[in-house]
C-alpha cells in the first residue's frame, strides 16, 4: 500500500500561515502587504540567481547555479546522436539541521 502524500503548501498557505503567525507576534498586516513581501522576496532570490550569486536561507538550504558543459546525447526516439548544449542550471542543497530534523520524524 502506498503512503499517503502530505498536502502541499502553496503560496496561498503559505502566505495565509504568515500573516496568522505575525497576527499572533503582535504585528497586523494584511494578506495583500504579506503577499507583497514575499513576491519581492522571491524576486530578490531570482535576482541573485539571475546575476550568479549564490542564495542561503538560513534553516532551509542553498540556491547557487551551476554551468552544465556541452555534452552528447542520443535522442531516444529516433537515436540520433546530438548534441545537448551548455547551460546555467539551479541547484538547491538542503541545510544539514533542516536534513537531519526531516529525518527524524516518522
Amino acid at each position: 500500500m502506498a503512503a499517503e502524500r502530505a498536502p502541499i503548501l502553496n503560496k496561498d498557505t503559505l502566505i495565509s500561515n504568515a500573516a496568522s503567525a505575525l497576527e499572533g507576534e503582535g504585528v497586523k498586516l494584511s494578506k495583500k502587504e504579506v503577499t507583497a513581501v514575499y513576491d519581492q522576496l522571491l524576486a530578490g532570490i531570482r535576482q541573485g540567481l539571475l546575476e550568479g550569486n549564490d542564495v542561503r536561507l538560513a534553516g532551509i538550504g542553498s540556491l547557487r547555479t551551476k554551468m552544465t558543459a556541452e555534452r552528447n546525447g542520443r535522442n531516444v526516439r529516433t537515436g540520433e546522436a546530438i548534441v545537448i548544449p551548455a547551460r546555467r542550471e539551479v541547484k538547491f542543497s538542503v541545510a544539514s539541521d533542516l536534513k537531519a530534523d526531516a529525518a527524524a520524524v516518522k
